[in-house]
């Protein structure tokens, strides 16, 4: 019986590196956002109730983010069918998650700019900031 070869692209571990990088970012981001939730109504004298922090998006998608990284470079060095297998769920879960942030992302920008009406200077600052950050994340995708 002739022995299977596993066949896995060589920049896994990389991506992996990178999908670990953009869990730790967007949990950074969820940190700020909580910040700016709990310092607005005494800074801007406007409460604003963002849909991320509701959801929970940074908090429950980061650590998913993370942990598929984290398994695309163990499979990079312990190649085994096993973890192949979790690691392309697990990476297709994590596409999936990227996806509904993205979606829950841009409803938040359209909730936001209908809102308000005339935008303070810090505000302009904080949404650029986000904009920028979501159009320079990774897919997730390993494989």
């Amino acid at each position: 019986m002739p022995r299977r070869h596993l066949w896995i692209r060589e920049e896994t571990r990389l991506l992996g590196a990178i999908e670990i990088m953009t869990g730790l970012n967007i949990h950074g981001v969820g940190l700020l956002w909580t910040y700016l939730f709990l310092s607005q109504p005494s800074a801007f004298e406007k409460s604003y109730i963002p849909l991320s922090a509701v959801t929970g998006y940074p908090y429950w998608s980061s650590p998913c983010f993370i942990f598929s990284g984290a398994l695309a470079v163990i499979v990079e060095r312990r190649r085994t069918m096993f973890l192949l297998s979790y690691t392309i769920i697990l990476n297709i879960v994590s596409a999936c998650i990227a996806v509904s942030g993205l979606l829950l992302l841009s409803v938040e920008f359209i909730m936001y700019s209908l809102s308000t009406y005339a935008t303070i200077w810090p505000e302009v600052k904080v949404v650029k900031f986000f904009q920028n950050i979501c159009s320079y994340s990774p897919s997730s995708s390993c494989f």
